[in-house]
């Protein structure tokens, strides 16, 4: 049996609990140690250059989020294509994807290189940065975006091997990714003196280590799509269904941008440098303990897409259980010690500063909500491993603009820096019962679908006999 087979018959057939740890595992290490890059960057500046190089990254931080999204958009996209193939025995589309993904990989990152670097300062500036923030943030993001055609790829190619099953190939990489980026980022920092742009150098080289790495998975025969290593072209008829099903991934990327755009533009007008460092360490703790939960999503794709495409509703429904107390538990388990320890888990980006009983709460506030999070993170990953980007877009949209943009514009100019805060957790509040009920609605859907299994596709009992 080839080995895509004996992966796709265990997602078709094994018990949901145990594919959810077989798959999981991998997938959380290898979205912890993608988190941990970023969060490396912002442990060794504020260790190593001060509160006010901390601040200049993260300004330049959030701008980011448009490579993520670019990257995110054309991985979801692909992967769900690719995972529905497998799932309909579709070979021809199978043939397609790699190729057309470094192509359109290449041609998004060329332009965003462009605009990064060129406009470096202005975007800076229109994050809220000024005086040395400004220079410093600058530098920061001028050299990380020199490699934005490593970082769209490396995103983008790892999803698609998440989409084949190779949940633990993709975490060895970005692993191998982590490692480079933390032994590199002190010797460029202070041994070469660096400073920030060193700390950028890092993430670059290693993120091209991590699209080699990528390359070599897809072009050495390791993976189970066939791959033609001569044809690189784009597949027009396979491009609007990828858009279409990432743009809502990329919309929540934008989203978020726009989100941390106004946060800071609120914190420059309301607070001090010290408060965009606050928030900037706040957030970075904030995602690195979410992050797991999003190698939980890479594992729970390919067992929805799959099932979908095979026509198995009711173990879409049960994926969808399984995964969503699972991560809920898993998140509540490293919340607790983050609540109760707040103060020393904020020293360990912002070593020299003594923090407030008002720091306290509001870190607590924007730390409230993190239980809830994996509900929304499995209601927008089942609408796009199904292919219904229009359900993840209103998701995402209702989210960031219909509720946060509002929030964030009024609430502060009554209640100060406070109300940013409060703004944040009270957004996602609401979108927690939102999702919630657009979820409940949805599996009342599935019960009344009549889908019938891919008979081209035998169970693994029946292909074992075979």
């Amino acid at each position: 049996m080839k080995e895509q087979e004996v992966v796709t018959n265990q997602i078709l057939n094994d018990n949901i609990w145990q594919l959810m740890v077989k798959f999981s595992v991998p997938g959380i290490l290898g979205m912890l140690l993608i988190g941990l890059n970023t969060f490396v960057d912002a442990l060794y500046v504020g260790q190593l250059l001060g509160e006010d190089a901390l601040a200049g990254i993260s300004l330049a931080f959030p701008l980011t989020y448009i490579i993520t999204g670019v990257s995110s958009m054309l991985g979801v996209g692909s992967a769900s294509v690719l995972s529905r193939a497998i799932g309909a025995g579709d070979m021809e589309t199978q043939k397609k994807i790699f190729g057309n993904l470094t192509m359109m990989s290449l041609l998004f990152a060329v332009v965003l290189t462009a605009l990064g670097f060129f406009f470096s300062q202005e975007l800076i500036a229109f994050m809220g940065g000024s005086e040395r923030v400004l220079n410093i943030g600058t530098d920061y993001f001028k050299m990380l975006m020199l490699g934005s055609v490593f970082n769209v790829f490396a995103i983008s190619t790892s999803m698609i091997i998440r989409a084949e099953g190779k949940i633990k190939q993709a975490m060895v990489y970005t692993g191998a990714s982590m490692i480079f980026n933390m032994i590199l980022n002190p010797i460029f920092i202070v041994t070469l003196g660096l400073g920030v742009k060193g700390a950028a150098l890092a993430t670059v080289l290693s993120t091209m280590i991590y699209a080699v790495l990528n390359f070599r998975f897809f072009t050495s025969e390791k993976s189970s799509i066939p791959v033609d290593k001569t044809h690189y072209a784009l597949a027009p008829e396979l491009i609007p269904q990828i858009l279409a099903i990432g743009s809502a991934t990329f919309m929540m990327q934008l989203m978020t941008l726009i989100q941390q755009v106004l946060i800071f533009k609120s914190l420059s007008i309301y607070g001090t440098h010290s408060d965009i460092a606050f928030m900037g360490a706040t957030t970075r703790i904030f995602m690195l303990t979410v992050i797991p939960v999003f190698g939980m999503m890479q594992a729970l794709q390919p067992i929805i897409g799959i099932n979908y495409g095979f026509g198995n509703i009711e173990r879409v429904k049960q994926a969808a259980k399984v995964f969503l107390i699972s991560g809920t538990t898993f998140v509540v388990l490293l919340w607790l010690p983050m609540q109760i320890f707040s103060e020393n888990t904020l020293s360990l980006l912002l070593p020299d500063v003594t923090f407030t009983p008002n720091d306290i709460k509001n870190f607590r506030i924007v730390m409230l909500v993190m239980p809830g999070l994996p509900l929304i993170m499995v209601g927008v990953t089942m609408y796009q491993a199904i292919g219904n980007a229009k359900m993840a877009g209103i998701l995402t949209i209702m989210r960031q603009i219909v509720l946060f943009i509002p929030a964030i514009i009024f609430v502060p100019t009554f209640l100060g820096v406070d109300g940013i805060y409060l703004s944040m957790t009270g957004v996602d509040i609401i979108i927690v019962a939102a999702v919630a009920i657009f979820m409940l609605f949805e599996f009342d859907k599935f019960g009344q679908k009549q889908v019938q299994p891919n008979a081209e596709l035998e169970p693994l009992e029946e292909v074992a006999e075979g």
